[in-house]
């Protein structure tokens, strides 16, 4: 929702077009997928909770989480700068509006989609979880695809 708005006022644009937003978004995003490796190997898996119990976590937490992600992902910035524009001529004087509501109408669009793969991810780790070798196998592999993601950021270079 941030980058739908971000978006339909220009911010994204201007992240794209601007060689140190994109290195300042790029840095950013390679130091948090780093953080994540880092975290996943000292922690273990976030699936590995014993039945019956509650992550303590407040939800205030597990929401800016989930906001850090969103705005350090490059991906985001690109599909909002680079897909939703086309649908909006620049000379229309109630882009910004039109905008917003390609943005949001994508979002009420990929919400069943998401909690699809909630559920279907649910399922998935109650079998995953019955095997603490598979588990940490897992924690090995998601570690080392979030460092070489992290690697691979830093080397990509801008296109504007």
């Amino acid at each position: 929702m941030v980058h739908a708005v971000f978006a339909a006022v220009g911010i994204s644009a201007l992240l794209a077009a601007s060689e140190l937003a994109f290195q300042i978004l790029k840095t950013a995003g390679a130091l948090y997928l780093g953080y994540l490796a880092v975290q996943i190997l000292r922690n273990g898996s976030a699936l590995t909770l014993e039945k019956g119990m509650v992550a303590k976590e407040p939800v205030h937490s597990i929401w800016a989480k989930a906001v850090t992600i969103n705005l350090l992902n490059p991906k985001i910035v690109l599909f909002f700068v680079g897909f939703l524009p086309q649908f909006v001529s620049a000379t229309d004087p109630s882009a910004t509006a039109k905008l917003l509501f390609l943005g949001f109408f994508f979002i009420l669009l990929s919400v069943p989609s998401c909690v699809l793969m909630v559920l279907g991810a649910s399922a998935f780790s109650r079998f995953l979880r019955s095997s603490p070798r598979v588990m940490r196998l897992l924690d090995y592999s998601f570690a080392s695809i979030m460092a070489a993601f992290a690697v691979k950021l830093l080397s990509t270079r801008s296109t504007a």
